[in-house]
């Protein structure tokens, strides 16, 4: 026995067009399309200061002005601000590091994570458009409501369509999509926080293995002086102008100079480690291309700072906080929206019969179409303990967010006057070391015409060598602290990198 069956709707209306499911959520969407309950978000608007408290109280010893070479009086771009150190190789780590950093490629893939994310809640807008298919072999019951049939044994066949929409009638979809959005614009600012910090800690890599380079280049320099001077002492020891306590003092001064260079070293390796590491090489990738010794990067004559309500729209770590109270406040509005009613929409329109020839007849069609609601009527409160939840975490948010800016600031300020310092320390440690370099001189000139002791030259030299060294160390010093303040003012993304551009 052959029969065709037809699908009812349920919670609705039955109905025999497709027409009438789209016309009516057409006009449901338009007249609700305005309606969003919870907050309207604005973004907040903090105090900032009209200029860098450093540069208009500076900390100077004997005159006014700013610190020396430090301006912060126009707006200033620093998307590369590496390349005031005028140093090619630094530059090329850099763009390596920005390549394949592990880090920035973890930051990159929480990105692409998020935005997918934003891509899901955006799909809840739309309706949902299903097609199935499907074959059943089907015995019914003798006692059941079909007994009667004298064929309780037939084949089932169904093809068609199923389309269901939740309405978004209270802008709960739309603050969600807002909030994945604004968590998408947060990961894309962790991404860009990860690249400043990246850069800088190249920057910082590569600035101290110059300089421990160079300062065992000092050491060498002063070694080789040193055992020039024992050669001449004990030529003097074997012609009896000089005793056998003169040549131990000098074999002992240059067994001390040696014993520095294996600490040394020790730190240049461990800077080439952490730059290949960085690069995401093993640690011994840039042994030999790095341990060549090279020229601390030259320190700019003028450092340009910009204007500090520029800061706001340059760190990324305070455009992040800033999408993170945009996410908050749209997680407010999605949860009052959880107060009120919920409509959906959902249709059929299929093709099922019992003889799988009969399936496209006009007879086999089934369709059918009706509205739902749910209206939460008792929840324990859970709904509005939800709200506050969702309320104090956006309180949290802004209160993250204001801490953000003034740390910022704070920051900057810091590296602005700690710069300042190491400056003025350097034009004292330079002088000092011009004296002793006279010093020295003067004193081997005594000693080479008897009118001075070797101890009180050697004790010269000493002193001249640990000055030299505090000016080398206070010129690393100067030159990380520059890497320092550059990241506080958030320079090293931009429209001039590949993936800071993102």
């Amino acid at each position: 026995m052959e029969k065709t069956k037809k699908v009812c709707c349920i919670d609705g209306l039955n109905i025999n067009s497709k027409k009438s499911f789209y016309v009516f959520a057409l006009i449901i969407s338009m007249g609700f399309s305005g309606c969003m309950v919870g907050p309207k978000y604005t973004k907040p608007t903090v105090e900032t200061p009209d200029g860098w408290a450093t540069l208009q109280n500076p900390m100077t010893d004997d005159k006014p002005g700013v610190p020396i070479g430090i301006r912060g009086s126009k707006q200033v771009d620093l998307v590369s601000w590496w390349d005031c150190f005028n140093d090619p190789m630094l530059g090329e780590l850099i763009e390596k590091a920005v390549d394949s950093n592990h880090d920035l490629r973890l930051a990159e893939a929480r990105l692409r994570e998020v935005r997918a994310a934003y891509g899901v809640s955006k799909a809840a807008l739309y309706p949902q458009l299903k097609g199935s298919a499907g074959y059943k072999r089907q015995h019914e019951s003798e006692n059941g409501p079909y007994g009667y049939l004298s064929d309780l044994d037939y084949n089932e066949y169904r093809v068609g369509f199923d389309a269901s929409w939740e309405i978004d009638l209270w802008g709960r979809a739309r603050h969600e999509k807002q909030a994945k959005k604004a968590e998408e614009g947060a990961a894309l600012e962790d991404l860009r926080n990860v690249l400043v910090s990246v850069i800088g800690e190249v920057s910082c890599s590569y600035i101290e293995l110059r300089g421990f380079q160079r300062r065992v280049a000092l050491i060498e320099k002063n070694m080789a002086t040193v055992q020039k001077r024992l050669m001449l002492t004990e030529k003097r020891f074997q012609a009896g102008l000089a005793s056998e306590v003169e040549v131990n003092e000098v074999s002992a001064n240059l067994a001390g100079l040696t014993a520095e260079i294996p600490v040394l070293e020790g730190e240049v390796r461990q800077r080439i480690h952490a730059i290949s590491t960085l690069l995401g090489e093993l640690p011994g990738k840039y042994v030999e291309r790095l341990s060549l010794e090279k020229p601390l990067p030259d320190l700019p004559a003028d450092v340009e700072v910009g204007l500090p309500v520029e800061l706001l729209d340059r760190r990324p770590d305070i455009r992040e906080a800033e999408r993170r109270l945009a996410a908050a406040t749209e997680r407010v509005g999605v949860a009052k929206a959880d107060l009120l009613p919920r409509l959906s929409l959902s249709a059929l329109f299929a093709y099922e019969a019992l003889d799988f020839d009969r399936i496209t007849d006009s007879d086999s069609r089934a369709s059918s179409f009706g509205p739902s609601f749910i209206l939460p009527i008792f929840n324990a409160g859970r709904i509005r303990s939800n709200i506050n939840v969702k309320t104090a975490q956006q309180e949290q948010a802004l209160i993250k967010y204001e801490k953000a800016v003034l740390a910022a600031y704070k920051e900057v300020e810091d590296n602005l006057a700690t710069y300042s310092a190491q400056q003025r320390r350097h034009e004292k440690l330079y002088r000092r070391v011009r004296k002793l370099q006279s010093t020295a001189d003067l004193s081997q000139e005594l000693y080479d015409k008897g009118k001075f002791n070797l101890l009180e030259v050697l004790e010269a030299q000493r002193t001249l060598l640990v000055a030299q060294d505090e000016l080398v160390q206070n010129e690393i010093s100067l030159s990380v602290q520059l890497v320092s303040l550059y990241k506080a003012l958030g320079g090293g993304w931009g429209s001039g990198s590949k993936k800071t551009a993102l």
